[in-house]
């Protein structure tokens, strides 16, 4: 059995939703966790410790809401499975990385950061995005 995960993460890139060939929708969100700590004397928020980067990967309806939710910069809270994935690239080395596989996606709203009610993040979902989903 895979081990189940939740956390909120800062999303890193631009979110890729492509779709496969029965048609289902398939979006990957590049993330990063970190430890944040309070500095009383600056008064200011500052990271510490090492970032944590992960894949989050989201099918269906889902993956299309959430694209049309989120940018680069937004929190988002994430409950999923964890997974981990080993593939060769093209130059020969062997890669690796761990995925959460999304069942639930939300924006984290403790900083604020919201799309007003009926706001599109995107004016269209992209055509022609056929791919190998999962990523």
């Amino acid at each position: 059995m895979l081990p189940r995960i939740s956390g909120d993460f800062s999303v890193t890139n631009e979110p890729e939703l492509r779709f496969n060939d029965n048609g289902q929708a398939w979006l990957k969100i590049r993330c990063v966790a970190k430890d944040r700590a309070y500095d009383a004397d600056a008064k200011e928020w500052k990271d510490s410790g090492d970032p944590c980067y992960i894949d989050v990967l989201i099918s269906g309806k889902a993956a299309e809401n959430t694209y049309n939710s989120i940018k680069v910069g937004t929190g988002i809270v994430v409950t999923g499975t964890l997974t981990y994935r080993e593939w060769e690239a093209s130059d020969g080395s062997r890669q690796r990385a761990h995925q959460i596989r999304a069942n639930s996606i939300g924006v984290d709203l403790r900083f604020g950061e919201r799309p007003e009610p009926g706001e599109q993040r995107r004016d269209t979902i992209p055509s022609g995005a056929q791919d190998e989903a999962p990523f």
